[in-house]
């Protein structure tokens, strides 16, 4: 394709008119609904932070409760992690010891 093809293609696309989008309002409610769901279940997460009623509210927790939560997560992920590998483990040793005898 030559340059000026493309160069023409472009003028014309850009010419081009688009049609006005006149969304369904049964599926703009919906999109809605389900943003609203969000903030509610991002609301009851907060909840669970258990958030200081002094401290500034463009913080919404404190640095300690910040770690904490942190330290939680990352433990709760590394016994996940440890108890995979521990059945993984026993599992293989299972199957080595049924394809031995």
């Amino acid at each position: 394709m030559e340059i000026s093809a493309i160069a023409k293609a472009a003028v014309d696309a850009v010419e081009k008119k688009t049609e006005s989008v006149n969304p369904d309002e049964m599926l703009v409610d919906k999109f809605s609904q389900l943003m609203k769901q969000g903030v509610n279940e991002t609301s009851k997460v907060s909840e669970l932070v258990d958030v200081q009623p002094n401290s500034d509210p463009s913080v919404g927790i404190s640095p300690e409760q910040a770690i904490e939560s942190q330290k939680l997560i990352t433990r709760s992920l590394v016994e996940v992690d440890l108890a995979a590998k521990t059945a993984g483990s026993l599992s293989q040793s299972i199957n080595k010891l049924v394809t031995m005898q």
